[in-house]
């Protein structure tokens, strides 16, 4: 039976451990059933993509999804509101036929915005959304994508929340609509081919959730399922559908990168090169510079002469391979202990005090300069980095900087042309909002 994913704890980690914000993500959704008061539950035809007339999407659906408004996408279909039943069938996996409806007593959903003073998350409702080929998408897996994205609602004018409320739902449609085009169409050809290997995919698919969800939970030091499982509840979200949505990016992430991994291999120096001499101005390099800086206060010492000697024995001891960091933070009287011994600014005309400026970027990298006497005391500088006005060299790592962003081009590229080549091949069914 599949399951649901809702929002987790803390957004902007739970997004980047589960993958939500990037290129390959989705989650999905339990099957709920229920009755109308007090009914059995009546068999009814299941509705099949494959037996629907050609239609064209709905203008806002279409908007959402990317496509132009007023045209199909390719196979894509969309059912009628008059074809559509009040509480459509969908298959049980035990072979029982459930009608959907929604539960007793249940409300319509407010929008985050109209609700967020309360309760800042939109509640799963129970209706179909969407058909990818034979997989259902439900309103609920949406909106608990959606909840994971609650912050960016609430960091808008409270009058712009339901139109962002409506974007984000749309974006998360789409991204859910990708990932099942993507693993039906895994799914049909390693059926064909290599069973074994889907079978082993998916059991490492749920190894790997667990171990992501494990990880999370200890470095959260949540101390049981219990805590972690109400924890993910008081934020719209679900254990199992954590587990799911995390399952099912790893199977599309792995088949994608099998896809387009030896594309992205072929990458040739040439190509490198061409890129590096077409983009000037991405690898200018502005004349810069990381430094050390230890202050020693006249008042420190007994007399301005005790400081200056003292400031030449630590020079000394620097200039002969003494770890300057640890004398910095052992002897300096500033704040640069603070920072782990670094000097205040890295560029021209930022450099703090200005008095040892002139000095700081007259130094090589490693070496250490005279003591600069001020007002307050004297400050001993060391530098650790000299970046120069100009290029950056076309050098191993400037090399590897460009094959990562042609690669990362590529993958773009390759993703949406797949995208777009499954849309014409798998039916893509939409179910208007009810109202």
């Amino acid at each position: 039976m599949a399951s649901d994913c809702r929002r987790k704890p803390s957004l902007g980690s739970l997004l980047l451990f589960t993958g939500h914000v990037g290129l390959l993500v989705g989650c999905a959704a339990p099957i709920h059933s229920g009755s109308a008061r007090g009914q059995s539950p009546q068999p009814a035809p299941l509705v099949r993509p494959n037996a629907l007339p050609p239609s064209v999407i709905q203008a806002e659906t279409m908007q959402g999804l990317g496509a132009p408004v007023g045209q199909p996408i390719g196979r894509t279909r969309i059912l009628d509101s008059e074809v559509v039943p009040a509480a459509p069938t969908v298959n049980n996996p035990t072979g029982e036929v459930l009608r959907m409806s929604k539960p007793a007593g249940a409300s319509e959903v407010l929008p985050i915005a109209a609700s967020a003073a309360a309760a800042p998350l939109t509640q799963p409702v129970v209706r179909l959304v969407a058909y990818v080929g034979d997989t259902p998408i439900y309103d609920s897996e949406v909106r608990e994508s959606l909840n994971q994205r609650v912050g960016e609602i609430l960091n808008v004018p409270e009058l712009d929340r339901p139109k962002r409320e409506a974007e984000i739902y749309r974006e998360e449609l789409k991204r859910i609509i990708e990932r099942e085009l993507i693993i039906t169409d895994m799914t049909v050809k390693l059926k064909k081919v290599r069973p074994d290997l889907l079978e082993q995919l998916e059991a490492d698919a749920q190894k790997d959730a667990d171990k992501r969800l494990m990880t999370f939970r200890k470095t959260r030091k949540i101390p049981s399922d219990d805590e972690f499982k109400k924890l993910l509840q008081s934020q719209g979200l679900t254990l199992e559908g954590m587990r799911r949505q995390m399952a099912r990016g790893f199977m599309m992430n792995e088949y994608i990168r099998n896809l387009i991994g030896p594309r992205t291999q072929r990458i040739s120096l040439t190509e490198i090169r061409d890129y590096y001499d077409d983009n000037p101005n991405e690898f200018a390099t502005a004349d810069s510079v990381v430094w050390n800086d230890l202050f020693l206060r006249w008042d420190k010492f007994a007399s301005p002469a005790e400081a200056r000697k003292f400031a030449a024995q630590v020079i000394s001891r620097a200039r002969q391979g003494e770890d300057f960091v640890a004398m910095v933070k052992q002897y300096d009287h500033g704040d640069s202990s603070f920072r782990e011994g670094l000097g205040l600014g890295n560029k021209r005309g930022e450099i703090r005090p200005a008095e040892v400026e002139t000095l700081v970027f007259s130094l090589k990298p490693g070496e250490v300069g005279p003591p600069v006497e001020m007002d307050g005391g004297l400050h001993i500088v060391r530098v650790v980095k000299r970046d120069y006005a100009g290029r950056k060299p076309f050098d191993v790592n400037t090399q590897k900087e460009i094959r990562n962003k042609l690669s990362g081009k590529i993958a773009e590229v390759e993703y949406r042309r797949i995208i777009q080549d499954l849309q014409t091949r798998t039916p893509i069914v939409f179910y208007p909002n009810e109202k």
